[in-house]
């Protein structure tokens, strides 16, 4: 029981509280003029009201919590038994789970032996600063043409070094894949090249934009006779007039051609071959292919 005076006299919230304390314990039975009563006790239920809704906010937060808790113990639990899937890109492209690091190894097909020309000739391609390894060697894997585009399609750029039976060194840079496309490709980023006995490198460049032919009977061939390596038996019918017979007119890369001038500069010394004065056509001791792993790994 509050009195008029004691409502009167205290200040605001002092009698708000009283209110609110009363109004939880026994009805109130207020002495003060009506307006007044009124407004404290709209005040004392708004507050009980206030605290009644923080009561089921608490309540609430602390189910979520434990709701979320469950879902995220359950979510641990079926992550644990059940693999990861794929995302869409993998599963788009064929991927999946990532192999373990072991079970791939990117240079099968390949082999790591010195480099038979100086690296400073791959400055500024697609090559520099690779590892670069062998994967394909004509004495080893064979002469044809066909096992030369089995061994090195698709292993991306590649350097083509042959060795005359005298002993000269020579090749090409190839910036593209070989593909055995039966076409030419066009590029203005290859070039030829001969080694001294002494390991240093000429670099013969190009006169024009002519192309890199990729016959799938033939060998490596730059520009129309600049460097022609395993030439195919017959003509190429290529791509705009059906395959071509299988097996027939395939190319032997024991046999080289080279004439410059026409597509690519003469050598320093008015040379118009790569073989020197062993003339425009020679028999080969050696080709060999050298690519790095890691782009041919991303064919």
């Amino acid at each position: 029981r509050i009195s008029n005076e004691t409502v009167m006299s205290s200040r605001p919230t002092r009698a708000c509280l009283l209110l609110t304390l009363a109004a939880a314990a026994q009805p109130l039975v207020l002495r003060c003029p009506a307006s007044k009563a009124s407004a404290f006790v709209g005040t004392a239920t708004g507050m009980r009201a206030h605290a009644l809704d923080r009561q089921a906010h608490l309540s609430a937060t602390a189910a979520g919590r434990r709701l979320t808790r469950i879902w995220q113990l359950q979510n641990q639990r079926s992550s644990a038994l059940t693999p990861p899937r794929a995302g869409w890109f993998d599963s788009l492209f064929g991927g999946g789970q990532e192999e373990p690091a072991e079970a791939r190894d990117i240079s099968e097909g390949f082999e790591d032996i010195p480099l038979p020309f100086p690296e400073d000739i791959l400055q500024g391609t697609a090559l520099q600063n690779r590892r670069l390894m062998r994967c394909y060697q004509a004495s080893t894997n064979g002469w044809d043409a066909k096992t030369f585009h089995e061994r090195c399609d698709m292993k991306g750029p590649s350097v083509v070094v042959g060795r005359t039976k005298q002993g000269q060194i020579f090749g090409g840079f190839m910036p593209l894949e070989w593909k055995s496309s039966n076409d030419y490709r066009e590029t203005n980023r290859d070039f030829l090249f001969i080694v001294d006995k002494d390991g240093a490198a000429q670099i013969i460049s190009k006169r024009d934009n002519s192309p890199v032919y990729d016959y799938r009977r033939g060998g490596p061939q730059w520009g129309s006779e600049a460097l022609i390596i395993g030439e195919p038996v017959g003509n190429v019918m290529g791509v705009f007039t059906g395959p071509d017979p299988e097996n027939t007119g395939i190319g032997d890369l024991r046999k080289a051609k080279s004439r410059l001038g026409l597509s690519h500069e003469k050598l320093p010394d008015g040379g118009a071959s790569l073989f020197g004065s062993e003339g425009a056509e020679v028999d080969l001791a050696e080709i060999e292919v050298f690519a790095s792993p890691e782009i041919a790994a991303m064919y």
